[in-house]
């Protein structure tokens, strides 16, 4: 015969259950493989719609924080080019 082996409440221990080999346990346990089957795909098909998602998130928020970086190197070198300026005056005027 066939054992199925199902987990138990806890980690240690499985539930046993005996499968005789007549048509009608072999097809409803191979009805309950296929829908076994079907429901991990699924739940594959998901978890990789939301890595897509998050993906896409995470290229969205690199490419904000590049602009932000770029817009602050910006500002200080206007910054830069004005503190120069300001210490050409100073210069002069000693």
């Amino acid at each position: 015969g066939i054992i199925q082996v199902s987990p138990g409440r806890n980690t240690r221990y499985g539930k046993f259950k005996y499968l005789l080999n007549n048509n009608n346990n072999n097809n409803k346990h191979h009805s309950d493989n296929n829908s076994l089957k079907k429901a991990l795909i699924s739940q594959e098909e998901s978890d990789i719609d939301l890595l897509i998602k998050q993906q896409k998130n995470m290229q969205a928020s690199i490419e904000q924080l590049r602009l932000r970086v770029r817009t602050q190197e910006m500002a200080i070198s206007a910054i830069l080019d004005r503190l120069a300026v300001l210490e050409d005056q100073v210069g002069d005027n000693y």
